[in-house]
């Protein structure tokens, strides 16, 4: 199989191709050549791992768009449908544990010094993991508190952040010095581990992320999560979703919708009609 022209050519963000070539490698091992692939050899592959929907669902899009590509619309398996099945709502933090999470770090050390520079940008601008591996030193205004990142997609949007986190950020600025080697570009890069002074990777990430949760003792953790904290906070604590939208740098406003899905009806609590009524008659 051809998979490297394929993922070149189609231009997938760097998610997208590692989910894909995945896919592609497996099922090329598993089943050969795949001219002749019929739509029930295609459901039995996909059914034979036991994935959640949501993995199956990715995993035969990236067949069928390859399927496409190699051989058009006309291939047999290409009948092969999927209804995607709502996921249920996926994590996000407190307040209470962002303030845990927040005072884990070891911040007498470059490493947590770094960490909670990390750990702040994450909360306050949303960003997925490859972008804040992928940040950069010319992209990153500390004074205007501001960012900007290729995203998902190609293009470079902005990301704005507090001064609270401009300050973590300066502190670590302090340290990347003694450690960066090679020209590095990246804003954040290792401090230890088999490649120090290099930038970050997004599995080194989300491997530091995990160890976070699990020593704050705020349990499970990923950057994912940290994204949909933002998206939840932020409108929790009253941004209208538009801007939630565009500080997030999501195309739909639905997106938004779905990363907040940790929003329940006693949020509502400070907006109550006849709370403000009886507050204006005092």
């Amino acid at each position: 199989m051809d998979i490297e022209k394929f993922l070149a050519v189609k231009g997938y963000a760097s998610t997208t191709v590692d989910q894909y070539k995945r896919t592609l490698t497996n099922i090329s091992r598993d089943l050969g050549d795949l001219e002749n692939l019929s739509p029930m050899e295609l459901r039995k592959w996909l059914e034979s791992f036991g994935w959640a929907n949501a993995t199956k669902w990715v995993s035969l899009c990236a067949v069928r768009a390859y399927l496409k590509w190699r051989y058009g619309e006309s291939h047999l398996a290409m009948e092969l449908k999927m209804k995607r099945e709502e996921s249920p709502p996926q994590r996000s933090l407190k307040m209470s544990q962002v303030e845990e999470l927040l005072y884990y770090f070891e911040t007498h050390k470059a490493k947590g010094r770094r960490d909670l520079a990390i750990c702040t940008m994450f909360l306050d601008t949303g960003l997925r993991s490859f972008e804040m591996c992928h940040l950069e030193m010319r992209w990153t205004d500390v004074r205007e508190r501001c960012i900007k990142v290729r995203v998902k997609g190609g293009s470079i949007q902005t990301g704005v952040f507090c001064e609270y986190t401009a300050s973590c950020v300066m502190r670590w600025l302090g340290d990347r010095k003694e450690y960066v080697r090679n020209d590095a570009r990246s804003l954040f890069v290792s401090v230890g581990g088999t490649t120090p002074g290099n930038p970050l990777t997004t599995g080194g990430l989300r491997a530091e992320v995990r160890k976070w949760g699990k020593e704050s003792g705020i349990g499970p953790l990923s950057p994912h999560d940290l994204r949909r904290t933002f998206a939840t906070l932020s409108t929790r604590l009253g941004a209208p979703s538009r801007i939630v939208q565009v500080a997030g740098r999501w195309s739909r406003l639905e997106m938004v919708e779905r990363y907040t899905r940790d929003i329940v009806a006693t949020d509502f609590d400070p907006w109550f009609p006849v709370s403000a009524a009886m507050e204006l008659n005092r």
